[in-house]
């Protein structure tokens, strides 16, 4: 290959590749991948891939809210201490890691603000966790067992308009 297109395509496959493979196999450090002889990593420092899997944590806890806040999910005391707490936690994190990832003197900083983080986190947790509160009950009753047998009426409906269908197209 050609040393400009070499670098090309490492410039494109590095990132996306690393990421969805570290991502895909829960690896702890870098994947690595050999081009013409030489290593290629997605991330430069471990503060970088620990940012990285921070900001994944964190766009699966807004997926988790968006879809608690869509469906209008009645959620209890103890889930919102939870959540409240771990959120907490990960955007303490995504913070000071972005700020470490960049100055490099930040490091004295972050050895205080990291574990300070996680006393406040797992103290949200033990308040939210003390005591059971029961998750309230939806004002609507779910009907599984009606919904179930409407969507098999639909469905053996459909089929049966498949199968005249067919016998009427296998005829001559």
């Amino acid at each position: 290959m050609k040393p400009c297109l070499d670098r090309k395509l490492e410039n494109l496959t590095a990132p996306l590749g690393m990421h969805a493979a570290c991502l895909a196999t829960g690896m702890p450090t870098p994947a690595r991948i050999i081009f013409h002889g030489r290593m290629v990593t997605g991330w430069r420092t471990d503060v970088e891939l620990e940012r990285d899997l921070r900001s994944v944590q964190a766009m699966f806890l807004f997926g988790l809210l968006g879809v608690i806040s869509y469906y209008r999910i009645a959620i209890g005391k103890n889930m919102k201490g939870m959540i409240l707490a771990y959120g907490l936690y990960i955007a303490t994190s995504l913070a000071s890691l972005a700020v470490r990832s960049y100055a490099y003197s930040f490091d004295a900083a972050w050895n205080t603000i990291e574990p300070f983080s996680y006393l406040v986190s797992v103290s949200i947790w033990l308040t939210a966790l003390w005591s059971y509160h029961p998750s309230p009950v939806p004002a609507l009753a779910i009907r599984l067992e009606t919904d179930y047998e409407d969507l098999v009426s639909r469905t053996q409906t459909m089929m049966g308009a498949v199968r005249s269908h067919f016998a009427k197209a296998a005829r001559p």
